[in-house]
């Protein structure tokens, strides 16, 4: 329902956004559209991945992400979306 910017780039390929959440997971990403400090914070605080997550980033050889809000911050810059409803 975050009507005034209803999407967030959260990767620029598949390999970027399994990164992004492959300690915090995926299902809170969802809040980056809600409260994107908040969620930031929280995805750099994880710091006990579960067991899935575990494998799939041992599958993937994923790296989770340095800097998560100057990140996105650039994945803003190079994705920019047109809002929703204007």
């Amino acid at each position: 329902m975050a009507f005034d910017c209803a999407n967030v780039v959260v990767g620029s390929d598949l390999e970027g956004f399994l990164s992004l959440g492959c300690v915090y997971g995926y299902f809170g990403l969802e809040q980056l559209a809600y409260n994107e400090n908040r969620t930031v914070d929280y995805i750099q605080a994880a710091n006990e991945p579960s067991l899935a997550l575990q494998r799939l980033s041992r599958h993937f050889n994923l790296q989770p992400w340095q800097g998560v809000g100057d990140h996105l911050a650039a994945l803003k810059l190079a994705h920019p979306l047109v809002p929703a409803y204007t």
